[in-house]
């Protein structure tokens, strides 16, 4: 939980230095901390999916609303509690290359698993394709 604070913090930090409008600083910190957890999350669904664990999602609402129920937990049980602010933190170099290495971890390991289900899903239908062509 430490670590999720000090990304927390640094979110907020970031948007504390670059955003002129400084009153509500919570909102941009939660949803650019639930984009990352939702990423996080879809890319083991992901790899559920690749390894025919678990069905695929039918559509993308359910994705969407998936992020929305996330977003309600992380905002209304960590993120307005401002715990990381009252933690000791300081803002540190080897702090801040930890977060934009994880961030952009998160992101490559996403997109890999994301172009190996869809290699996966091409063969599938063009496998069902060649079976459909067969029958006619």
């Amino acid at each position: 939980m430490r670590a999720y604070e000090y990304f927390l913090f640094r979110i907020y930090m970031f948007y504390k230095n670059k955003m002129k409008d400084k009153r509500n600083l919570l909102l941009p910190t939660s949803f650019v901390s639930t984009t990352i957890i939702c990423i996080n999350l879809m890319t083991i669904y992901f790899y559920f999916i690749y390894k025919d664990l678990v069905p695929a999602v039918p559509n993308k609402y359910f994705i969407v609303g998936f992020m929305i129920i996330i977003w309600l937990i992380n905002y209304y049980s960590i993120i307005i509690k401002e715990n990381f602010l009252k933690r000791n933190f300081h803002i540190d170099v080897k702090g801040g290359i930890a977060v934009i290495g994880y961030i952009i971890m998160t992101f490559f390991i996403f997109i890999v698993l994301a172009n190996y289900n869809r290699e996966k899903i091409f063969k599938y239908r063009e496998i069902n394709k060649i079976k459909l062509e067969s029958h006619q």
